[in-house]
C-alpha cells in the first residue's frame, strides 16, 4: 500500500486505456464479431425496409397500401438475398399475413408468374452462392445500402 491505496490501482487514464484495449480484443473474438453482425444485420434490415417506404408506394397485388419488402426468399434462407432490393417484393400487411400464416402457395405462384423465369433463377443462383466473410459481407452491404437509400432519397 502507498498512500492508502493498493499499489495495483490504476490511474483514471490507464484505467481508460485498459477499458478500450479490452473492448478491442473483444471484436477480434467470435463474440464480439457475431455480436457486431447482429447489430449490422438489424441496421441493414432496417436500412433496406427504408428504401421500399421510399422506392414504391403501392402493393405488388394492385392494393393501394404499401406496407414493406417482403423477402421472396426467406431471410434465414440466404443472407446473400436477404439485402439483394431484386428480392424484395413490395407487400401491403394483408399479402404480407396470407403468406406467412396461410404459407399461400397461390400468391407465392404469383409473384413468380409476373416477376418471370430469369427473375427466379437468378435470385436461387444467388440463394446458393456462399459468404466467407459474413462480417466483412455485412460491413459492404451497410454501405451500398447507405449509398442506395441516398440515391433514393435524392430521387425523390
Amino acid at each position: 500500500m502507498r498512500n492508502g491505496l493498493p499499489i495495483n490501482r490504476l490511474c483514471p487514464a490507464c484505467r481508460k486505456a485498459k477499458k478500450i484495449e479490452k473492448a478491442e480484443k473483444h471484436k477480434t473474438t467470435k463474440k464480439g464479431q457475431g455480436e457486431e453482425c447482429k447489430k449490422l444485420m438489424r441496421e441493414n434490415d432496417r436500412l433496406y425496409q427504408e428504401i421500399g417506404r421510399l422506392k414504391y408506394k403501392a402493393c405488388f397485388f394492385g392494393c393501394s397500401n404499401y406496407s414493406c419488402l417482403h423477402h421472396y426468399v426467406r431471410k434465414a434462407q440466404s443472407l446473400n438475398t436477404r439485402y439483394d432490393l431484386d428480392n424484395g417484393i413490395p407487400i401491403c400487411n394483408k399479402h404480407h399475413c396470407l403468406i406467412h400464416q396461410s404459407q399461400d402457395s397461390e400468391v407465392e405462384g404469383r409473384i413468380v408468374t409476373e416477376m418471370g423465369k430469369k427473375w427466379f433463377d437468378k435470385l436461387m443462383k444467388r440463394k446458393h452462392t456462399t459468404i466467407h466473410n459474413k462480417l466483412e459481407f455485412l460491413r459492404n452491404q451497410n454501405t451500398w445500402l447507405k449509398n442506395e437509400l441516398l440515391a433514393v432519397k435524392f430521387m425523390n
